[in-house]
C-alpha cells in the first residue's frame, strides 16, 4: 500500500475557516434582518427605497469580507476533501471515482449537486470497511445518517442563495423585496446551522482516518492523534 498523505492541517484550516464562516452568518443575518425592517417600513410608507439602497451601500465593506471567507471556506474545506479520498485511494479499496473527482465534481453544473454527496458517502462506507477487513471485530464508530441533512441544508443555502439576489434583480415591489428579504433570512438561518455540522462531518471522518492509519501501520497515527 502507498503512503498515505498527512491530513490533520487541511482538516484544521477547514474547521477553523468554518467556525470563522459562522461568526461571519450570524454577522450576515444581523445585516439581512435590519435590511428586512428597513423594507417593511419602506412598505408601510415610513421611508423610502432609496433609504434601503442607502443601508446596502454603506454594508459593502462587510459584504466582501463576508465572500471572501465564504470562498476561502470553500477552498479549504475542498482541499481536505480531497486529501481524504486520495488517502482512502491509497489503502487499495475500489472507490467509485478518481481522486480529481473530490475537487472537481464542486464546479460542474448539475454533477455538484450530488457527486460531491456521493464522494461523502463513500469516505464513511469505504474507510468503515477497510476497517473491518483489517480487524474483523472491528465496531462501527460513527453515523453517517446526518450527512443527508448535512447535504440538504447545503443545496438549500446554495440554490437559495443564487435564486434571491435574481428575483430581486428583476422584481420592482415592495411585495417582491418582502419576499427577498424573507428568503436572505432563511439562508442566513440555515448556513448558521450549515457551519457547525460541516464541523461535524470533519471532524468524525478524521476521528476514522486516525483508526484507518493505525489499522494499515501508517504514520499518520500520530498526525491525526489530536482530532481524538
Amino acid at each position: 500500500m502507498e503512503q498515505l498523505r498527512p491530513n490533520k492541517p487541511r482538516a484544521l484550516i477547514a474547521i477553523a475557516f468554518i467556525w470563522i464562516s459562522l461568526a461571519v452568518e450570524l454577522v450576515n443575518f444581523y445585516y439581512d434582518y435590519c435590511k428586512y425592517t428597513l423594507l417593511q417600513r419602506v412598505d408601510r410608507g415610513e421611508l423610502s427605497i432609496t433609504d434601503v439602497q442607502a443601508y446596502e451601500q454603506d454594508q459593502q465593506a462587510y459584504l466582501f469580507i463576508h465572500l471572501l471567507v465564504l470562498i476561502l471556506s470553500a477552498v479549504t474545506f475542498i482541499q481536505w476533501f480531497r486529501r481524504a479520498y486520495y488517502n482512502l485511494h491509497k489503502t487499495g479499496i475500489s472507490l467509485s471515482y478518481s481522486e480529481g473527482w473530490a475537487a472537481g465534481a464542486w464546479f460542474v453544473p448539475i454533477l455538484s449537486l450530488f457527486r460531491p454527496y456521493q464522494i461523502m458517502k463513500e469516505l464513511y462506507e469505504g474507510t468503515e470497511t477497510m476497517l473491518y477487513v483489517r480487524n474483523n471485530d472491528h465496531i462501527r464508530q460513527t453515523s453517517n445518517r446526518y450527512i443527508n441533512t448535512w447535504w440538504t441544508l447545503w443545496i438549500l443555502v446554495g440554490v437559495i442563495g443564487q435564486f434571491t439576489p435574481r428575483y430581486a434583480a428583476v422584481t420592482d415591489s415592495i411585495d417582491g423585496l418582502l419576499i427577498c428579504g424573507l428568503l436572505d433570512l432563511l439562508n442566513s438561518s440555515l448556513a448558521i446551522i450549515l457551519c457547525p455540522l460541516t464541523v461535524k462531518v470533519i471532524y468524525d471522518y478524521s476521528k476514522l482516518e486516525t483508526m484507518l492509519s493505525r489499522a494499515t501501520g501508517n504514520n499518520l497515527t500520530e498526525i491525526n492523534s489530536s482530532l481524538n
